[in-house]
């Protein structure tokens, strides 16, 4: 049997933890598309939201690696 790698991620709402998952599992929980969940993981949507007076949007960050 292979066991596949797959990329964790963590969910924040401005600077307040909502959750951690795979996008697979973030996007269904939170009901997120997943192309939207692709643009918050980008470099640009992070540099848009730092430009912000009040950065309180969604933030993505990949944290590293599961086997299942």
């Amino acid at each position: 049997m292979s066991s596949r790698k797959l990329k964790i991620y963590a969910l924040y709402f401005g600077d307040k933890f909502v959750d951690i998952g795979t996008a697979r599992e973030l996007c269904e929980k939170h009901k997120i598309e997943m192309t939207t969940f692709r643009w918050h993981t980008s470099k640009i949507a992070r540099e848009r939201l730092a430009k912000t007076k009040n950065p309180t949007g969604v933030i993505v960050v990949e944290i590293g690696e599961e086997e299942r």
